[in-house]
């Protein structure tokens, strides 16, 4: 699709599409879209709107709703169809000409507006917070054009924050992916849908910033796949082991040559073997207990066992459970739960830590085994036998080109671990 940058309005009041007049000063982004449905629709979709809501009453078009109006659509179908109810009032001459629209829980929205005094155009940012916002380019004597307006959304800063380099929009976009080393696709596209960007004035603004969103996910993957390359061109003689399903062999660290070894008889070392430096334990990277698929730093006492996407996954199974069922890690804060030994510390507060550990201990052993079978699954799918000795970097690369997803294997492992439970419990 051609994007005109140079496209400018001739005054920011006036529309050749009367829908758009229509919605523009609706505040509420749900209000907003059903009314544009209302008024758009044809054939059967028109019928079924004139029978079930029946014409469109002036109150729904007005700049606020009513707060009973607002709470009982909120009751009906959730909070998001607060969004943007509560934005400020549009002051006298005031308009807005664009809107950030966020995918949060409350449908938060904020509004780039312009207010015409002595011929000139005052433009400000605001939100439904009362956050104190500073734009770029305070006036003008003309309209934007797209380019312009882009650039002014681009460089708003939060007040106090505005040596932050990344433009604003952006800003919303990596906040997503903050504690995510290795973002997958589907990551990076609930990121960039996080934050719309609209405009009835500026029809193609949606799609400069969606244009925008792509080049970002792409740089993105690419920054990933760069990260994940520096990890291991660093292990280029470590060995992912299908008997011990897990990452074995030799590393450099501080001048000296570290073994990681594994289950198998042809990669065991010494026990107890002498702790390295600069480690919780010995092992110095791992490959994902779910998927099979990422290799993660190890070493640390609060190190994971997940790449990002199954990390994700496996806290939203243990919120549905409302308790940890599969920890994230080996240290008992990655299930949750920690004990202070102070001096109001009782027997009964050990003895809850201590069943409360042994449970999700009980998990471990399951755990490990089908880490094991989901390396061996992958060796298999990229064509070795299940048993293979396979160079690190040689098997990484074959699982990201065979397009081996996480999802599968975390359904998978969750079938897996519930089967080992109920075999427990007989």
């Amino acid at each position: 699709m051609s994007i005109d940058l140079k496209f400018r309005p001739e005054s920011y009041g006036e529309f050749d599409d009367p829908v758009r007049l229509a919605v523009n000063g609706i505040k509420g982004t749900m209000r907003r879209e059903m009314v544009r449905d209302m008024l758009t629709a044809e054939g059967d979709q028109r019928a079924l709107y004139d029978s079930v809501l029946g014409p469109i009453e002036e109150r729904i078009l007005g700049e606020s709703a009513a707060e009973e109006d607002i709470q009982r659509m909120n009751r009906l179908f959730g909070p998001a169809w607060m969004g943007g109810e509560y934005l400020p009032d549009h002051e006298p001459g005031e308009m807005e000409i664009a809107r950030l629209e966020l995918d949060s829980v409350l449908g938060d929205v904020i509004s780039v507006r312009a207010r015409i005094a002595g011929g000139v155009y005052h433009y400000s940012v605001v939100d439904e917070y009362e956050t104190p916002y500073v734009v770029p380019r305070p006036t003008s004597e003309r309209t934007l054009t797209l380019e312009e307006l882009a650039e002014l959304i681009d460089g708003t800063r939060w007040e106090g924050d505005e040596d932050r380099p990344e433009p604003f929009v952006q800003q919303w976009w990596d906040r997503q992916v903050w504690d995510t080393r290795f973002p997958s696709e589907r990551d990076l596209q609930k990121a960039t849908d996080f934050c719309r960007v609209v405009s009835e004035q500026y029809p193609k603004l949606h799609a400069y910033y969606e244009s925008r969103g792509m080049a970002w996910r792409e740089q993105q993957v690419r920054s990933g796949l760069a990260r994940r390359q520096e990890l291991v061109a660093e292990l280029p003689d470590v060995e992912v082991c299908g008997a011990c399903g897990e990452a074995v062999g030799p590393f450099e660290q501080d001048g000296a040559t570290l073994v990681q070894g594994g289950a198998c008889a042809l990669h065991s070392v010494p026990d107890p073997e002498p702790k390295w430096p600069r480690h919780d334990f010995n092992r110095h990277v791992e490959i994902c207990r779910c998927c099979g698929r990422e290799p993660l730093p190890s070493g640390s006492k609060y190190s994971v066992w997940f790449c990002d996407y199954c990390k994700r996954a496996v806290g939203l199974l243990n919120g549905r459970h409302g308790r940890c069922v599969v920890p994230i890690g080996r240290h008992s804060v990655h299930a949750g739960f920690m004990l202070r030994m102070e001096e109001q510390t009782t027997d009964a507060d050990i003895l809850l830590f201590t069943e409360a550990l042994n449970s999700v201990a009980a998990v471990h052993g399951p755990l490990k085994e089908w880490a094991r079978e989901a390396v061996r699954q992958n060796l298999r799918a990229c064509g070795w036998e299940e048993d293979a000795v396979v160079p690190l970097p040689d098997y990484w690369e074959a699982v990201v080109r065979q397009g081996i997803h996480p999802e599968e294997r975390f359904g998978q492992m969750r079938a897996f671990l519930a089967d080992a439970g109920r075999r427990a419990a007989r």
